[in-house]
């Protein structure tokens, strides 16, 4: 704001309702749910008029006494896209945003006109204003600029003026401004905070607003009518227009390839489309009532008998075997319903094939049966009645178990998350982008199998097929590329990433990262490392509160925390881990000793493995240095000692990508891992000013030896991340990490310096002085 007088007036900017109380910004003026007029605008953008509820008033100009002003009645509401923003300040003291024709007015001898910004010259013109004693004051028109931007502006018509009161001390005509930022790095960090900015989720490649509940069940019901469908395809692209029965999920692919084209653009399709669901679910009066909840018995009975039966041929009957069993079930059942109710015309079959109101799980329990309960001790035999029959009391007494187990999970599930958020994001607040490119940008194989992880990343080196140049160095990924790499009868391609890209100033290169959402490169200074991490912990709360939400039923999926944080904290000490072939070669001989476990010959090289683990190889395999011989989470450096650095950060990344519930891409697993695993110890600092155990990047490591004839010797370092700050990042991060009292003082004693320009942001922070202009001034 450039005035708090400004903030306090923008309060003041309508009076609404029948009572004339109560503020409202003018864009949420209460008005009709589909447009009455849409037309182009000269700037590019559509003008959609609406009919507005009764009642609404705003202060105004009277045109019969241009010094009074009175309340009129709004009419209609319009609201017009890609508007050219212009800024009018006055008497160097207020300004506001407004769009260049017809918005403000200015005095021309005894009366008002309004002016073209684009064409006249306004500077010391004067404007109206309400004096201190209510009176019409004109104070003079100080500055006016077209800001470069353009934005959605919003104007009424009134029943008996032309012109309404903006705020205490102008006069506008058609718009008004919503916020008026400072500076052009103001204007720039508001755009970017805008949520059509934030629609689709490069992370975890989704769209994160869509039309939900009662606007996702109306879209259903109109899709699986022609006449429906035509009604939805009105505000869809060409090329994106349904055919058949559109449910929540199949909209959200829908919306979020569009998003990720033009999240600006689908903003106003989801908008639109909220508003035609919701429109349609309240028109047709749709409702459930206690018929449509009708158990599904037979299916039931089926489902109990094919479980009892697996549990009776199960040589296992532990907890966790009983659970596997159940999830399978749980999983058949849940697709079983849906087939019951396709071809069925009811209400609850609307809710269930929609997708949009109500879980699996929840539409399970209260339509089939619960199964199970995620409680230990309450599975010991399945639950064989729905909710809506009502349960027995030995399955109430087991329910209600999951119940507790669910409010329990509710609270340590957002904790916990929340815990290892901050612990990840302490870790990877210095992953900056640098700069668009880099020298010596890492490279992996991914295979064509999956290409959605390979879409928006850059190829990182030529690929040659016959001696032939296919696909250039540095080009992007598009589906054209799969379809060439296929054609060749390629398996994979090398792209960019992360792993192995940093800086020797700690940053990494827009390029390693590929495309985020708008097609573009993240732009240098943007915080790629916090972007990833909050990609990994935001699952985590979701998948608590669902626990919670489903009464602690049994899921077909497992919460991914306890192994992400295992492998993000690099415990020590790994429950049941798999062992890992130290040497090449073939297996000779499997031994069974008395406790259950084996000892395996590889290349006359004894392995053991314990009872809890189960064999992966046989005699006569074969075998490479680093090979699991038992199934079990694998320790990450076994794998640097027994392959290669490079093996246990892919290893890390695909146990993110696998256990952070739903889907997140591939490369912010990359971001995270490169930033915990991206540094060495000095065991030999050669010619430089290190000493022997400093901690330091291996890229900036790397880059020294190449000036130095005796290059300096380290190991890589896997520390996790509950510990890797204290040794990586400046005093002030520490103090600002853990260990305050210790670090502080030891930090005092040694006269450790924190530079303010770094990418680790506490020093800036603190000092508050050029903060995030970095030494290149982007942060």
């Amino acid at each position: 704001m450039i005035k708090n007088t400004w903030h306090r007036a923008i309060g003041d900017t309508l009076k609404a309702f029948f009572t004339r109380k109560g503020n409202i910004f003018i864009g949420n003026v209460i008005h009709g749910w589909t447009p009455i007029e849409v037309k182009p605008n000269e700037w590019g953008g559509l003008n959609k008029k609406y009919t507005v509820m009764p009642g609404q008033h705003v202060l105004t100009l009277s045109e019969e006494n241009n010094r009074s002003y009175e309340w009129d009645e709004i009419t209609y509401l319009s609201v017009h896209d890609n508007i050219p923003a212009f800024s009018v300040e006055i008497d160097q003291e207020y300004e506001i945003i407004c769009s260049p024709k017809n918005s403000i007015i200015v005095k021309d001898g005894s009366k008002y006109r309004t002016v073209n910004l684009i064409k006249e010259d306004v500077i010391g013109l004067y404007t109206p204003c309400i004096s201190n004693n209510g009176g019409i004051d004109n104070r003079m028109i100080t500055d006016c600029r077209y800001m470069g931007t353009q934005m959605r502006m919003y104007d009424v018509s009134l029943k008996k003026n032309k012109i309404f009161l903006a705020d205490n001390y102008l006069f506008v005509m058609d718009t008004i401004g919503v916020h008026v930022p400072v500076s052009n790095e103001a204007v720039r960090e508001a755009e970017r905070m805008m949520p059509s900015r934030h629609l689709y989720d490069d992370v975890a490649s989704k769209i994160t607003s869509f039309p939900d509940h009662s606007a996702a069940l109306g879209i259903y019901i109109l899709s699986k009518a022609p006449e429906g469908r035509k009604a939805i395809n009105k505000y869809l692209p060409k090329h994106r227009h349904i055919k058949g029965a559109l449910n929540k999920p199949a909209l959200k692919d829908l919306l979020g390839e569009m998003a990720k084209e033009d999240s600006r653009a689908t903003a106003i399709v989801v908008d639109n489309l909220i508003r035609l669901g919701d429109g349609h679910s309240y028109e047709t009066g749709f409702s459930l009532g206690l018929s449509d909840l009708a158990p599904l018995t037979d299916l039931r009975e089926r489902v109990m008998a094919d479980i009892k039966k697996d549990i009776l041929y199960s040589k296992d009957k532990s907890p966790a075997a009983l659970k596997d069993i159940y999830k399978r079930h749980v999983e058949r059942a849940s697709s079983d319903i849906d087939e019951h109710f396709k071809g069925i015309d009811s209400p609850m079959s609307d809710v269930v094939l929609s997708k949009a109101r109500g879980s699996a799980s929840q539409l399970r329990d209260i339509l089939l049966s619960p199964i199970a309960v995620n409680a230990a001790d309450a599975i010991s035999k399945p639950i064989a009645h729905s909710y809506i029959e009502g349960l027995k009391p030995s399955e109430h007494f087991a329910g209600a178990a999951g119940g507790r187990a669910g409010t329990i999970s509710k609270s340590q599930g957002t904790a916990e998350p929340g815990a290892l958020g901050n612990l990840l994001f302490a870790n990877t607040n210095m992953l900056v982008i640098n700069k668009e490119r880099g020298s010596s940008m890492g490279v992996i194989r991914l295979p064509l199998s999956d290409p959605t992880e390979l879409m928006d990343r850059y190829i990182g080196e030529d690929v040659i097929v016959s001696g032939k140049k296919i696909i250039a160095k540095d080009s992007l990924v598009e589906p054209r590329t799969v379809q060439i790499a296929r054609k060749h009868g390629l398996k994979d391609l090398p792209v960019y990433t992360p792993l192995g890209s940093s800086s020797a100033d700690g940053g990494i290169p827009a390029m390693s990262y590929g495309l985020m959402r708008g097609n573009t490169l993240p732009e240098v200074g943007y915080n790629i490392g916090a972007h990833a991490a909050s990609g990994i912990v935001a699952p985590l709360y979701t998948e608590s509160m669902g626990s919670f939400h489903s009464g602690g039923s049994l899921q077909d999926k497992d919460s991914g925390y306890p192994r992400l944080k295992q492998v993000l904290e690099l415990t020590k000490s790994i429950s049941n881990k798999a062992t890992l072939a130290t040497t090449s070669g073939i297996v000779e001989s499997i031994e069974k000793d008395s406790l259950g476990g084996h000892n395996v010959l590889v290349d006359g090289v004894s392995h053991y493995v314990s009872p809890s683990n189960n064999l992966i190889v046989s005699a006569g395999s074969s075998v490479d240095r680093g090979d699991p011989l038992s199934n079990g989470p694998i320790d990450p450096r076994d794998l640097a000692i027994n392959k290669n650095m490079a093996a246990a950060q892919s290893y890390m990344v695909d146990e993110l990508v696998k256990n952070t519930p739903g889907h997140i891409r591939r490369r912010a697993a990359e971001v995270v891992v490169e930033g915990i695993t991206r540094y060495g110890e000095i065991t030999d600092p050669g010619e430089s000013e290190y000493q022997p155990g400093d901690i330091k990047l291996v890229s900036d490591i790397e880059k020294r030896n190449k000036d130095q004839d005796q290059g300096i010797k380290y190991e890589p370092v896997f520390r996790g991340i509950n510990s890797l700050p204290l040794y990586t990042q400046n005093w002030m991060s520490q103090v600002n990490f853990r260990n305050i009292k210790k670090n502080l003082s030891n930090s005092v004693t040694i006269g450790a310096k924190a530079d303010t320009e770094a990418y680790e942001p506490s020093a800036g922070l603190a000092l508050g002085i050029n903060f995030g202009q970095g030494k290149d001034g982007k942060y």
